[in-house]
Formats: C-alpha cells, sequence, structure tokens
C-alpha cells in the first residue's frame, strides 16, 4: 500500500502541512515512507505560522502588505493548543 501511496504523492503538486502531535516524529514519518512528498510540519501555534504565511507569501510570491488575520486557518483536532 506504502509503494502504491509514494507513487501518488510523487504526481501530486499539493503540499502536506502536518499538523500532528507529536509534529517533529510524524513529519519525519511522512518523508521516510514518502521521500517524494513535499511537506513540512508546523508546531501547534496558528498564530505565529499566520505570521510565517504572510512572509512566505511576500518572499516566494511577491504579495505584499497581507495582514496575519488575513489567513483563514481551520483548526480542527489540535490539542496543546496556544491562545494569544
Amino acid at each position: 500500500m506504502c509503494v502504491k501511496l509514494n507513487f501518488h504523492f510523487s504526481l501530486c503538486k499539493a503540499w502536506v502541512l502536518s499538523y500532528t502531535n507529536p509534529m517533529s516524529v510524524c513529519t519525519r514519518t511522512l518523508f521516510e515512507i514518502f521521500p517524494e512528498i513535499k511537506a513540512f510540519g508546523c508546531c501547534h501555534e496558528v498564530f505565529h505560522v499566520q505570521k510565517l504565511f504572510t512572509q512566505m507569501l511576500e518572499d516566494m510570491e511577491g504579495i505584499k502588505d497581507i495582514k496575519r488575520k488575513e489567513i483563514k486557518i481551520n483548526v480542527i483536532g489540535i490539542n496543546h493548543f496556544t491562545w494569544n
């Protein structure tokens, strides 16, 4: 099954944003099983990730003046969530 999934991941243009717990172990396992996957693990601090996304949009796409609150994230099932 992993070989079949790995083939599909290698064709996929989407990124996996891993908000898992434990994040580092789960994300590392993704890369071990699916080495061609495009993924990164994120800490549970969604508010800081929103700010990171605004910086990424500016750096990678040249989109400027985006506010953190304009980045919409649907958070479901995360424990140890940090509230600001």
